[in-house]
């Protein structure tokens, strides 16, 4: 991964600024994150015209439903997450990241009790309804998704950059190969690759 990383930045990068980069700490940790992305991005657009072959618009469509309610509750950390690397002292950041995962936790199951009061109710959201069995996966997505995002902060105070890029790299690949493998059972399909991709961070 490190060497793939330094060709990619020798190739996209002119020598002059590749020098102050090599020198520069910060700026080598930017690069690791950009390039990571930049990878990611492209492992994307590689998979995007073999999913679209193998899954219909509805299919697409269900998913965009799924997401839109998992995005509503994503948050499942409160954000609390975002003062662990203004913490000096590693005892109280572990403290913090604990918390913050206890809250994603009681979050995500108070989630799913409210799914299943609920059901009757939302079983009538046309939006909703069309989502179906997998409904009962939006809590699983949030536990994940809020996980993720408070490791990803945690890892960012203890500058792991490279471990970010990796992970990063993992899951999109991951996700990718799932939803291409998995695609006989439809929309599950992009709902179960999103959520293996999770389990990789």
């Amino acid at each position: 991964m490190r060497t793939y990383l330094k060709t990619l930045f020798r190739i996209c990068v002119p020598g002059s600024i590749w020098l102050k980069i090599k020198n520069s700490a910060f700026l080598q940790n930017i690069m690791i994150i950009m390039g990571g992305n930049v990878s990611a991005h492209i492992i994307t657009f590689c998979a995007s015209p073999i999913l679209t072959r193998l899954y219909t618009p509805e299919d697409y469509g269900i998913f965009a439903a799924y997401s839109a309610v998992w995005g509503i509750v994503s948050v499942a950390a409160l954000r609390y997450e975002a003062a662990i690397p203004a913490i000096d002292d590693k005892k109280k950041a572990v403290n913090m990241l604990t918390m913050c995962i206890l809250f994603v936790v009681i979050i995500c199951l108070a989630l799913f009790f409210g799914l299943w009061v609920l059901q009757d109710l939302l079983s009538g959201v046309q939006s909703i309804a069309k989502i179906g069995v997998f409904l009962w996966l939006v809590p699983l997505s949030a536990l994940l998704d809020g996980t993720e995002e408070v490791l990803k902060v945690w890892i960012v105070r203890n500058k792991m950059f490279k471990l970010i890029t990796k992970c990063g790299m993992y899951q999109i690949l991951t996700q990718g190969i799932v939803q291409i493998g998995s695609h006989g059972i439809g929309a599950g399909g992009l709902i179960v690759g999103q959520l293996a991709g999770y389990l990789m961070f």
